[in-house]
């Protein structure tokens, strides 16, 4: 563990080399500390499924219970009294980071330890639609709309289409539950995000089950529009693929809050499971504090700064199921826009 490089020879027998081997004498004695750490938190994640008897709801709140009070001013109880107050917050800010990376690690170890894979749990659930509606994409229609129609319908059988008026009614007719889905166009690739859509997806309680892009010529050379294949939003923070034979390469999320977490330490978290940021895109305030049936979502105050629409890209050796668990236990306000692989 290296914060920067400490072996310089030309800085040997300088204040300024001395002072550099001092800190390289600390940095091997983090290195075997954190070492220590890591062995501790393996411990502690058989201790609390003992302690939870198999029951989540027990072990959900044993680590709920390890974000509170741990990392404002003075945590550092006798050992932090001895810091200068300046000092003492620095050093605070820093453990924060090293209380993030902990947690992450005991939620990876917890799953190593139950055995839970989440690549082996098959393709997450449709929600439930009635017969009439089962397999029915509502859109409208374009000449790309078409081809983003023809190319989702090889995902399931039976597949009709409903044409809609417009994208307002297109994602009434899923909320309505008169289709299970709704195609919409989601960003312009390399040019920008599409944000009135992200707005409707959010009104509407959707989520993105499936993503193309689709190429059309222009005088510059090409232009590639992606589509998203939507339905009713399940709940919770599962990233599973909703299709077979198809993995999540695109996380969506909008980040509602400025507090916990704040937007900083959701990166730090999706970084540390391999997940890597390609957009973020800030939406206007208004009109995502209320669900399309009119009622309030919880929020009696407007967040004190606009939320943020942020897409992950999974890299190769993603640990999905650590950052699913992050996002249930310290990210539940955030809102899941979608967890979705591009066709």
């Amino acid at each position: 563990m290296h914060y920067f490089h400490t072996d310089i020879p030309e800085l040997r027998g300088y204040d300024s080399g001395i002072v550099l081997n001092n800190l390289a004498r600390l940095q091997d004695r983090q290195s075997r500390l954190s070492e220590a750490v890591l062995a501790q938190l393996w411990e502690l994640a058989g201790a609390i499924l003992r302690d939870s008897g198999g029951d989540p709801e027990v072990a959900d709140s044993i680590l709920l219970s390890l974000q509170d009070g741990g990392e404002g001013p003075g945590t550092a109880g006798d050992a932090g009294s001895r810091l200068l107050p300046g000092d003492r917050e620095l050093a605070d800010r820093i453990g924060g980071h090293a209380g993030l990376y902990g947690r992450l690690e005991l939620y990876r170890f917890l799953r190593e330890q139950q055995g839970a894979d989440l690549s082996s749990s098959g393709p997450r659930l449709l929600p439930e639609a009635r017969p009439s509606a089962r397999g029915r994409i509502s859109y409208m229609k374009s000449v790309l709309a078409d081809k983003a129609y023809l190319r989702f319908s090889g995902l399931m059988p039976d597949c009709r289409f409903s044409e809609a008026h417009s994208f307002v009614d297109a994602c009434e007719d899923v909320f309505n539950g008169l289709c299970q889905f709704c195609l919409l166009p989601l960003e312009v690739v390399g040019e920008g995000r599409l944000t009135a859509f992200s707005r409707l997806i959010v009104t509407y309680d959707l989520t993105i089950a499936a993503a193309c892009d689709l190429t059309t010529p222009t005088p510059e050379g090409s232009r590639v529009t992606r589509f998203g294949l939507l339905c009713r939003e399940t709940g919770g923070s599962c990233l599973l693929p909703f299709f077979p034979g198809t993995e999540v390469r695109y996380v969506e999320l909008l980040h509602t809050t400025p507090a916990s977490p704040s937007l900083t330490d959701l990166l730090t978290a999706a970084e540390f499971c391999g997940l890597y940021p390609v957009r973020a895109d800030t939406l206007p305030v208004d009109g995502l504090t209320a669900s399309a049936d009119g009622r309030d979502s919880g929020e009696s105050e407007r967040p004190a700064v606009p939320p943020v629409s942020l897409v992950l890209e999974t890299s190769a050796d993603a640990d999905i199921a650590t950052f699913a668990r992050f996002l249930e236990l310290e990210a539940s306000e955030d809102v899941l826009m979608g967890a979705y692989g591009v066709i």
